[in-house]
């Protein structure tokens, strides 16, 4: 079991792409992306039969070492300030089940 840090993003779709630019940017070891997020927050409800792209989200986590938790959020904080978006950071455990 290691320990390692989650970062975690709610991304406006239509910003998506911009925002992989910007990860790949960081040379990220990986990330993973969920389209289409559903739920609800301050801001209302997102449903899956939105009309448009425009108003759906995206789910992005990274799994990173600690020591490069400060790097993301400095570099993506600017971009959620100007698309909009969230982000999440939490301790978290990886177990691998492969030797």
């Amino acid at each position: 079991m290691q320990k390692i840090k989650k970062i975690e993003f709610i991304i406006h779709k239509p910003h998506l792409t911009k925002f992989i630019d910007l990860l790949e940017e960081l040379n990220l070891s990986g990330y993973t992306i969920v389209e289409n997020v559903i739920g609800k927050g301050t801001k209302g409800s997102m449903m899956w039969d939105e009309i448009t792209d425009s108003f759906k989200n995206s789910y992005v986590f990274i799994l990173c070492e600690e020591d490069k938790v400060n790097n993301i959020t400095e570099k993506t904080l600017p971009f959620l300030k100007k698309y909009g978006g969230i982000c999440f950071i939490s301790d978290s455990y990886i177990i691998e089940g492969r030797s």
